[in-house]
């Protein structure tokens, strides 16, 4: 067996080597450690190793299985968790130098629940601080820039950056990251990986992500959320991650919902409704590939005998509602940090400090025009069963040169509203499920969301297994070691915090 085998496999397969005991998890754990030892200088996903407490963790489980104990769901399986997680015993630091030294008591529910399964955590993945970065990119002062394994002049995309990167260049074969406004589906996109933002409620959170102390977040909640190679692998981590705790009081109540098995045996989608758009009817930017292949998608649901329209809510009133839940969200999180005189970045603390300009009126205008989106959408979707769009509008864009507002070489007025196909269903607390595409031209990768009714989080996960069958595997990135690493250009590792961002403006 050799190194190179077991990097690639997935966690199903993991899982079932395991079981069948034709693989140890120790020989697994170490596979995956010496795959990290040769691609993270070159890809800096993993910020915290745990190589130690993971070997240590893959003999117990070992130990276990010899004595006749059954295999459990996720046993032997590595995963890594973002660096705005905590893990027990293990340094969490929010990338932020307020917590560059912490060392939590406590796991997270998502960490403590795969952990339980039998995952082994193999280390923390970079974040932006406190997992907030207005250029959708991946670096902070602690620990710098990650880079993605497709290609490492570009990014690996937003706030879970590191955890995607992680995944693609075979460090793991799961990640736990966090989505507020795409930060699980967007890198997903970016690395040609599967990333699910589930309902609302499904997966607890507790401890909060950023230390604030609140029960949960107001507004658009910043869930914590699965990553992997394959819609089956993203399931079966959703099964060991859902389920209420009164640790978490706004965690939704138990169902009998199968989410491993809406992916092994996904019913025929013959007869389901799907609408399907590329631009929200002009708001949001995207480049002619992606939208191309957001109508190779749609094609591929009318051979699986789907009813395909070309369809989409008015979205236009995301300019309103995002920078007033947005503002209110950094101003809840992050205001006490600005206290610490002198240890939040110049850029987290030009956001604060942005967002504080907004009186409560103007966040109340936007949450009421919220709860209006929400009830067009609910009325929208009366009459389709999804809704596939582009994830994000842009393939992975480049690191080492200045930053560049314009999408397929046109100006666009704000670049990042390429996202607001993620930050619409965040707003809408609706499941989405990033899928992979295919590749652009240039072999970037690409992906389509799949969002649904509320709660409908296994209908999602059947559909996004049927596409995923339908569109055959995805090839894995070209090697890091053949690939030349150019800097970063400094905008991306220090530039200003709000200029590309959301306008934080008075709703009118």
């Amino acid at each position: 067996m050799s190194e190179q085998e077991v990097w690639k496999w997935s966690a199903g397969e993991i899982v079932a080597r395991v079981q069948a005991r034709d693989v140890t998890v120790k020989e697994v754990t170490s596979a995956f450690i010496e795959r990290a030892q040769k691609v993270n200088p070159i890809v800096n996903a993993i910020v915290t190793s745990t190589a130690d407490l993971a070997i240590a963790d893959a003999e117990a489980a070992d130990h276990r299985l010899r004595q006749g104990y059954p295999s459990r769901p996720l046993e032997g399986v590595p995963f890594n968790v973002k660096d705005n997680i905590p893990v027990k015993g293990v340094r969490s630091t929010y990338a932020s130098d307020v917590f560059k030294d912490l060392i939590p008591t406590e796991d997270a529910i998502s960490v403590e629940r795969f952990r339980d399964a039998g995952a082994i955590l193999v280390g923390k993945s970079n974040t932006p601080e406190f997992a907030d970065d207005p250029y959708c990119n991946t670096t902070n002062a602690l620990f710098g820039q990650s880079r993605n394994p497709w290609d490492v002049n570009r990014t690996p995309g937003a706030s879970s950056g590191g955890a995607s990167a992680a995944i693609a260049a075979g460090i793991s074969a799961l990640a736990i990251g966090s989505d507020w406004g795409g930060s699980i589906r967007g890198p997903a996109a970016f690395c040609g990986l599967v990333g699910f933002r589930p309902s609302p409620g499904l997966i607890p959170v507790y401890p909060d992500d950023t230390r604030s102390g609140f029960l949960g977040d107001l507004g658009v909640e910043h869930g914590h959320a699965p990553m992997a190679r394959t819609v089956p692998d993203v399931a079966i981590a959703l099964q060991m991650l859902v389920g209420p705790d009164d640790r978490a009081p706004l965690s939704a109540p138990a169902t009998n919902v199968d989410y491993a098995a809406a992916a092994k045996q996904p019913r025929q989608l013959r007869g389901r409704r799907i609408a399907f758009t590329t631009d929200y009817a002009g708001v949001a930017p995207v480049d002619p590939e992606i939208a191309a292949s957001v109508r190779a998608a749609a094609d591929v649901f009318r051979s699986l005998g789907c009813e395909v329209t070309e369809a989409t809510p008015n979205f236009n009133s995301l300019g309103e509602i995002i920078p007033g839940s947005r503002a209110l969200g950094i101003a809840l999180r992050y205001f006490d940090y600005t206290q610490t005189k002198g240890k939040l970045s110049p850029r987290l603390r030009d956001q604060i400090e942005d967002s504080l300009k907004l009186d409560l009126a103007t966040v109340g205008r936007a949450e009421h025009k919220r709860a209006e989106l929400w009830h067009q959408v609910r009325h929208f979707m009366e009459h389709f069963d999804f809704l596939l769009s582009p994830t994000w509008g842009v393939c992975p864009f480049r690191i080492d040169v200045p930053f560049d507002s314009k999408i397929a070489g046109k100006e666009v007025p704000n670049y990042f509203d390429c996202i607001l196909f993620t930050y619409s269903m965040s707003i809408l607390g609706l499941p989405a499920i990033s899928v992979p595409s295919g590749l652009s031209k240039e072999g970037l990768p690409m992906g389509v969301q799949i969002a649904g009714h509320r709660f409908a989080d296994a209908d999602v996960i059947e559909a996004a297994t049927a596409y995923e069958l339908a569109r055959g595997p995805m090839p894995w990135p070209p090697s890091v070691f053949e690939q030349k690493v150019n800097p970063a250009d400094p905008v991306f590792l220090n530039g200003p915090g709000v200029a590309q961002s959301w306008r934080l403006v008075s709703v009118e």
